[in-house]
């Protein structure tokens, strides 16, 4: 496992694994309300999170994942 430093404050960031966040869905007043042709669709990301100051940094999980 590659250790990440926080861009904020340097400190080694907690690695929280592969999450999914969804695209296409804003939340709000009402409830979920989709967006366009995007319903359903994510994309996977590594999730890590700084303990010290809370900085919390995604990166591509899968250098082939393509969304345009």
């Amino acid at each position: 496992m590659n250790q990440v430093k926080c861009s904020r404050c340097g400190t080694i960031m907690d690695d929280y694994g592969i999450q999914r966040l969804r695209i296409g869905e804003v939340i709000g007043e009402g409830g979920p309300h989709v967006l366009g042709d995007m319903e359903g669709q994510s994309l996977p990301v590594q999730t890590n999170i700084c303990p010290k100051c809370g900085m919390l940094e995604f990166t591509a999980a899968n250098k082939r994942v393509h969304y345009c």
